[in-house]
């Protein structure tokens, strides 16, 4: 049976990740902190297990055939052109097993993120951001990417910042607008150094995100820069 390529879904959250980022799991050219943020993602999208595993076979065989020299160079190009042209299933049994979609009964945190910090919200050790806000640091790398979440109370505003580089945003529970859209679980927000914006969660219930960040956020209220260092963000 043919097998249309991997394709994003009319379900689901309304922003998501790209398809690149399905190719860079498969691949093996992800971060740690960006692998434990896209399968996290996934696990909000209908059909992504099986998508994953067609990505996972299909980049097996691409990386068994490529000159180990080449491997990072040409993996990302190389799945990519497979997964255009693809003519299988995965193994049906890889479906099913797959844990991308998996959760814990009552969990805020899908499973894929609760087995990757030790638990749920609740067994993490929060320490202080701001009024009405918490955050927790889960990862970091010698290059100052960061996997981290945060935790705000309802009404809370998030002052006005920029970065240095990329920070993506999945929101596990809650919801938050600013002047990009409006936010809530199983949606992504991706911002640059050309964004300035000042997040404010919605009323109703508390907001749980995950982050990742290239870089230091860059806060624009002197008070922000001046908490900035002891919040370590």
């Amino acid at each position: 049976m043919n097998v249309a390529p991997p394709k994003t879904l009319e379900t689901g959250p309304k922003h998501r990740l790209g398809d690149e980022w399905l190719v860079g799991l498969a691949s093996g050219t992800l971060s740690e902190g960006e692998a434990v943020f896209a399968r996290t993602c996934l696990s909000f999208v209908p059909g992504a297990a099986a998508d994953l595993a067609l990505a996972e076979t299909l980049g097996a065989a691409v990386l068994e055939r490529a000159p180990k020299a080449a491997l990072r160079a040409d993996a990302r190009a190389s799945l990519l052109a497979a997964l255009e042209t693809a003519q299988m299933e995965p193994p049906a049994e890889k479906q099913q097993t797959h844990g991308v979609q998996a959760r814990q009964t009552g969990g805020v945190m899908p499973a894929v993120l609760q087995d990757y910090a030790g638990g749920d919200v609740d067994r993490m050790k929060w320490s202080y951001l701001g009024p009405g806000m918490k955050k927790v640091r889960l990862w970091q790398n010698g290059e100052g990417q960061t996997l981290w979440m945060l935790r705000a109370q309802p009404g809370v505003k998030i002052p006005e910042h920029t970065h240095e580089g990329t920070e993506l945003t999945l929101v596990l529970k809650g919801s938050f607008h600013d002047a990009f859209g409006s936010y809530g679980p199983g949606d992504v927000e991706e911002t640059n150094d050309s964004h300035t914006h000042d997040l404010i969660i919605d009323e109703g219930e508390e907001c749980i995100c995950l982050a990742l960040t290239d870089r230091p956020l860059k806060f624009k209220g002197w008070i922000a820069r001046a908490m900035q260092p002891f919040v370590g963000l």
